[in-house]
């Protein structure tokens, strides 16, 4: 309320009714009226980090909705993630407008066609959410020299048509059950084992930015809808280079990419 800022609730997934219920009822007295929370069931669930994806792989399968591992887990986030919004959507009856009910894959239009076209899920959802992040996996030696910064951002650069070019066919299955497509987090995904500072150095060039005002625009004129990037501010190391920024209160001169998407941001709400 105090950011005025739509928020978005990861439900855990082991949570019972009466907890859905008394957090919706929470949200539906506190949350400022004008606001839209976005409601999901855990994080990526398609993601085998995480013990919940097994969770929902094993209780699949238990309770017959397939022999295949795979769709066994996103059907059973299916189901569970109707069950979920079913309690959202009575506690906020009268009220719809106030909360966007989403299901999230990791990218894809198969794994979207498998999570909403089972059973009443696409009834019960108002969004497909994805993470349609461009990158790379870099070898040690892949920034070592001039060139070889020249070929990722060549790299890059196609990356991002191609998943644009992906996210599109998704929303055409949302489209189909009448959902729309967003985001839960985007941006770039370079990862690998060069030294920090030369993974630095990549994030900080003029050319990054230049990858980020193409993938925002590609996005709005082609999707057009909600992208939630990740992250505000986080330093570069041996897990990625997520933040836009490095620390709070860095410079956006200093930033090539926070500096392309606060000017794209900008471009956008005043459209």
């Amino acid at each position: 309320n105090e950011l005025d800022a739509d928020p978005w609730f990861c439900i855990p997934w082991n949570a019972d009714a009466e907890y859905v219920r008394k957090l919706a009822e929470l949200v539906r007295t506190r949350l400022d009226p004008d606001l839209k929370a976005y409601v999901e069931v855990s994080n990526e669930v398609w993601n085998y980090v995480y013990p919940v994806t097994s969770q929902a792989r094993d209780e699949g399968k238990a309770a017959g909705l397939s022999t295949n591992d795979h769709y066994a887990m996103l059907f059973r986030y299916s189901q569970k993630t109707g069950e979920v919004m079913d309690i959202w959507s009575s506690v906020f009856a009268g009220q719809m407008q106030r909360i966007v009910r989403v299901a999230a894959i990791q990218t894809g239009a198969f794994n979207a066609e498998k999570v909403l076209g089972f059973g009443e899920t696409a009834k019960k959802v108002d969004a497909l959410a994805v993470a349609p992040y461009f990158g790379r996996s870099l070898a040690a030696d892949a920034l070592d020299t001039a060139a070889g910064f020249d070929e990722v951002f060549s790299y890059l650069g196609e990356n991002v048509v191609s998943r644009i070019g992906e996210a599109k066919k998704t929303k055409d299955v949302a489209k189909k059950y009448g959902v729309r497509l967003i985001t839960y987090e985007a941006g770039q995904h370079v990862v690998g084992s060069p030294p920090i500072d030369k993974m630095a150095a990549l994030q900080r060039d003029s050319r990054m930015a230049k990858l980020y005002t193409a993938y925002l625009g590609k996005w709005r004129e082609e999707v057009g809808d909600l992208m939630v990037l990740f992250a505000d501010y986080s330093p570069p190391d041996k897990w990625g280079s997520w933040g836009h920024q490095d620390y709070v209160g860095q410079t956006l001169s200093e930033t090539p990419k926070g500096n392309a998407v606060e000017l794209f941001r900008r471009s956008y709400v005043t459209r």
